[in-house]
C-alpha cells in the first residue's frame, strides 16, 4: 500500500500519537494500527447516523496543491551584499579580537596574583618550617636534659638506698652495744653486790 496523506481537522490523541489541527500527516497505512487510526479519524458514519471526521485523506493533487501554498508562505531569501557583510565579519572579527585581548589581560592580572600568592604561601611555608626546626631543637635539649636529670636521680636515690642501708646497720650494731652494755652493768652489780655481801661476812 502507499502513502496515505492525512490531514487533520481537529486535533485528537490516537494509538499512534497525538494528531494536530490543520497539519498534514504522511502515513503508512500497511501497518496495522495506522491504517485503524485512519479508518477512524476519516470515518463519516451512516446516512442513518452520519458522523463529523476529525480528518480527510488527500488525494495526490491535493496534498501537491497543500505543499505548493505552504511553499509560497514561506519567506524569500534576501539578497546578500558580499561587501557589507565582509565588513560586518571585519568589524565582528575586531570585536572578537579585543574581547579576547580583554579576557586574556584578565587572565594574566589573575596569573599575576596568583603568582604572588603562591610566593607568600611559599615564604611563611619557609617560616613554619623553621620555626619547626627551632622547635624541634629545643625540644631535643629538654629532652637530654630531662634524661641527664633523670639519670642524677637514678644515683641520688640509690645513694638514699644504700645510706638508708647503712643507717640500718648502725641501727643495729648500737642495738648490739646497748644490749651488750646492759649485760656488763648487771654483771658489774652483781659482781659488787657479791664482794659487798663477803666483805660484811668477813667483818
Amino acid at each position: 500500500m502507499a502513502t496515505k496523506h492525512l490531514r487533520m481537522l481537529g486535533s485528537r490523541h490516537t494509538a499512534i500519537g497525538t494528531l494536530r489541527r490543520g497539519v498534514i500527516y504522511p502515513l503508512d497505512d500497511a501497518d496495522h494500527r495506522v491504517a485503524k487510526v485512519i479508518k477512524n479519524l476519516t470515518d463519516k458514519g451512516t446516512k442513518k447516523a452520519p458522523k463529523v471526521p476529525a480528518a480527510e485523506l488527500l488525494t495526490k493533487r491535493q496534498f501537491e496543491e497543500a505543499r505548493e501554498a505552504v511553499e509560497s508562505l514561506e519567506p524569500k531569501p534576501e539578497a546578500i551584499d558580499t561587501k557589507d557583510q565582509a565588513l560586518r565579519g571585519q568589524d565582528e572579527a575586531r570585536n572578537e579580537l579585543a574581547q579576547a585581548k580583554k579576557t586574556m589581560a584578565e587572565m594574566t592580572k589573575g596569573l599575576e596574583a596568583a603568582q604572588a600568592s603562591l610566593k607568600q604561601h611559599e615564604e611563611m611555608l619557609v617560616e613554619v618550617r623553621r620555626e619547626r626546626d627551632d622547635m624541634a631543637s629545643k625540644l631535643s635539649d629538654v629532652t637530654a636534659r630531662a634524661d641527664a636529670a633523670d639519670a642524677k636521680l637514678s644515683l641520688a636515690l640509690k645513694d638514699l638506698e644504700d645510706a638508708a642501708t647503712e643507717v640500718g646497720k648502725a641501727d643495729e650494731r648500737a642495738d648490739n652495744l646497748e644490749a651488750s652494755l646492759a649485760d656488763a652493768t648487771a654483771e658489774n652489780t652483781r659482781l659488787k653486790s657479791e664482794a659487798a655481801k663477803k666483805s660484811k661476812q668477813s667483818g
